[in-house]
């Protein structure tokens, strides 16, 4: 292309052609400077031998610039006007499949790919469920690269009893080295954010099978269901036998009134090995 995506002149004159507008809801926010593209490319370390997964591609900035380094992309999009507009700026792109789908609704198997990583500037009202699938999905993806804003980049550095520790920290942390690339500044989308963002890598760690965790996982999101609900209570739904429960946490030497964000992933593993044992007697 002649005029890359990312500038604000660019940005205008394809959103005026189609009629279109950035959407708040969705959190559509375009990149318009290329400089920053270029910078997650080279954090992304792609190559011609893999294929990239980006969610909300949005008009393609990020898009047209993956499809010039990696073997393929598959983007998916829920906006049906973004497609339109993707399949426009990115026409001269063969190596791109667009999905027009929900990225929380999406079948990861549609993707077959052996050598495969994620790429993606994510919209901001869904970087935690979007996280969450991509963690516990049965892709194996070798990197995930994406930007997410800066308060949510903090979570994944979180410690207990801090107030940005969750359940998404925790399994994070678990799985994967994770590393801030740099800090990306408001002023460099339109519109702009109220906040700044961040791009994020996720090494997986060896030795980690993420699959074999699902369980263990699942138990932890439900432990931070009721953030301000003691961990007790919050297990009153995961166990056979409630009156049980204050038994279950002194064996784990974990306190009855402790809450969730008070407990690292020891505490959490050696509790769910506790409850599986008992509620599995026979």
């Amino acid at each position: 292309m002649s005029q890359p995506i990312a500038s604000f002149r660019k940005v205008q004159e394809v959103l005026l052609a189609h009629g279109m507008y950035a959407k708040k809801h969705l959190g559509q926010n375009f990149i318009i400077d290329k400089n920053i593209i270029d910078k997650i490319a080279d954090v992304a370390k792609l190559d011609q031998a893999m294929d990239v997964l980006e969610i909300g591609p949005g008009i393609g900035a990020l898009t047209e610039v993956l499809c010039a380094q990696a073997k393929h992309v598959y983007a998916v999009e829920i906006d049906k006007v973004m497609v339109s507009i993707l399949k426009d700026t990115c026409s001269a792109c063969d190596n791109l499949t667009i999905f027009h789908e929900d990225f929380l609704k999406f079948d990861l198997n549609l993707i077959q790919s052996s050598n495969i990583m994620v790429c993606a500037n994510l919209p901001y009202y869904v970087t935690s469920p979007i996280l969450f699938k991509l963690f516990e999905s049965q892709q194996d993806f070798k990197r995930i690269v994406v930007m997410v804003q800066k308060e949510v980049a903090a979570r994944f550095k979180a410690k207990k009893d801090t107030k940005q520790y969750n359940a998404l920290s925790i399994i994070a942390q678990a799985c994967f080295e994770i590393t801030e690339a740099f800090e990306i500044s408001r002023h460099v989308f339109y519109p702009k954010p109220k906040v700044a963002s961040s791009l994020l890598i996720f090494e997986p760690k060896d030795g980690v099978d993420i699959k074999t965790q699902q369980p263990l996982f699942d138990f932890i999101k439900q432990c931070f269901r009721f953030r301000r609900k003691t961990l007790a209570n919050n297990l009153k739904d995961l166990v056979v036998d409630p009156s049980q429960i204050p038994s279950y946490l002194r064996q784990a030497n974990l306190s009855e009134t402790i809450r969730a964000q008070s407990c690292d992933l020891h505490d959490f593993t050696t509790l769910f090995k506790i409850i599986n044992q008992n509620e599995n007697e026979d």
